[in-house]
């Protein structure tokens, strides 16, 4: 057919089709396939539709909306290996990029991570501008899936690690756990007026080794003890104390010693320096070493024994002597 033609009837071809323009194919019907040699234009409003659901729309001048039918719209299949991102994809409002074609994210309304279909790992919240966050839900893992591991709930926080030993070509794995909470004051030093809390810190490890000097506002101290370290001062009670003063320590309360008490450099006899009170290992007795001894009223000595050289270039004098605890005047 050439030149136009006005058909007032329907076109029933049965046996194949092809229309074109300027001898050119531009959709042809063959058996079950439709084929289409060039471009398909959608005016404003219009697309296509399958069972009345518009399911490709033109909307507006530079947009399309895709859709489905009732059920889910499904992009890929089983021959689709990936699909690419040529550009981002946004919030309904278009004022949020919620994926970019290299991978940045971002979900302003919440965030939910799951594992394998697992349970709910890692999620965000709002409550407002000053309550909001994510959530841990189970465990996070330093490194590795076996790494340092930190858990937690209301209350506490808790760290868990290993310490690995190797002997032998054994190698023995130690599990050990840390917990960080608050809980109600036990101190002897808490203020009375209202409630109490301290910072608590429990583990199952033998001991805790600070690698750097330990410093503290206030005071160290004994759980629920009074014993307690200030400045310059060791408290046992508040009455026994070790004060430091200008030149030396100042001491509040008896002193009991269990040892032997000295100079930092003694040595014994006559010849010898400094200055000790020590006990004899063999008999348990106590002696006492001074460069002098001044007593202001009276010296009791159950046995007095006295070692002493004299040399003179004179006179050497002995005479009598006597003592007494009063003096009277007689008439």
């Amino acid at each position: 057919m050439r030149g136009s033609t006005v058909m007032d009837g329907g076109l029933k071809a049965l046996q194949g089709v092809e229309l074109g323009d300027k001898g050119k194919c531009l959709l042809s019907f063959s058996e079950e396939d439709v084929a289409l040699g060039g471009f398909l234009s959608f005016l404003d409003g219009f697309g296509i539709r399958i069972g009345d659901v518009p399911v490709l729309l033109c909307t507006d001048k530079d947009k399309i909306q895709f859709g489905s039918i009732g059920g889910d719209l499904l992009l890929g299949g089983d021959h689709t290996p990936k699909i690419r991102l040529f550009s981002g994809i946004s919030d309904v409002d278009g004022e949020c990029l919620m994926l970019s074609p290299y991978g940045k994210a971002c979900f302003p309304g919440s965030l939910t991570v799951r594992h394998n279909y697992g349970a709910d790992l890692l999620s965000s919240y709002r409550v407002d501008t000053s309550d909001e966050g994510i959530v841990i839900h189970k465990r996070l893992r330093m490194g590795t899936a076996e790494g340092f591991m930190f858990t937690g709930d209301r209350e506490r926080v808790s760290l868990s690690s290993e310490v690995i030993y190797e002997e032998e070509d054994v190698r023995t794995a130690i599990p050990h756990s840390t917990d960080f909470s608050h809980r109600p004051s036990v101190s002897c030093y808490a203020p009375q007026n209202r409630h109490s809390e301290s910072f608590h810190i429990r583990t199952d490890a033998d001991f805790v080794t600070v690698a750097v000097p330990l410093e503290a506002a206030g005071h160290i101290g004994i759980h629920a003890s009074p014993t307690r370290i200030t400045d310059r001062i060791l408290y046992l009670t508040e009455a026994l104390r070790l004060q430091a003063v200008e030149d030396g320590i100042r001491h509040y309360g008896n002193s009991v010693f269990t040892g032997s008490l000295s100079s930092e450099f003694f040595s014994p006899g006559l010849s010898g320096s400094g200055w000790a009170v020590r006990r004899n290992r063999t008999t348990g007795g106590v002696s006492a070493t001074f460069d002098e001894v001044v007593a202001r009223r009276k010296f009791r000595a159950y046995e007095f024994e006295v070692e002493k050289t004299s040399v003179t270039n004179g006179s050497f004098w002995i005479s009598d002597s006597c003592s007494g605890d009063t003096v009277e005047k007689l008439s």
